[in-house]
């Protein structure tokens, strides 16, 4: 393969180069393996059902990412979204 430059120099060849990568000092560990585990989901958006609550006029109430939510006093039934 011939290439032109400036000035009408040629080159005639080229030399295959190989790439020479460091090893690293320490093995590889998958991005997985170095994350902290994740808590489970929820299939809602509801507060975890051993949340604790503010008792209040038979309810307990708690805030959940931003929303008020209840159930009667000391029931551990599953959180209802207040709607007022």
């Amino acid at each position: 393969m011939v290439i032109s430059r400036p000035k009408g120099s040629k080159e005639s060849s080229f030399e295959s180069k190989s790439l020479v990568f460091d090893t690293p000092s320490q093995p590889l560990v998958p991005l997985q393996a170095m994350e902290a585990p994740l808590p489970p989901l929820q299939a809602s958006n509801l507060p975890p059902a051993d949340a604790v609550g503010t008792v209040s006029g038979g309810h307990e109430w708690i805030v959940h990412l931003g929303q008020d939510y209840y159930r009667p006093a000391a029931s551990n039934e599953d959180w209802k979204l207040y709607q007022s």
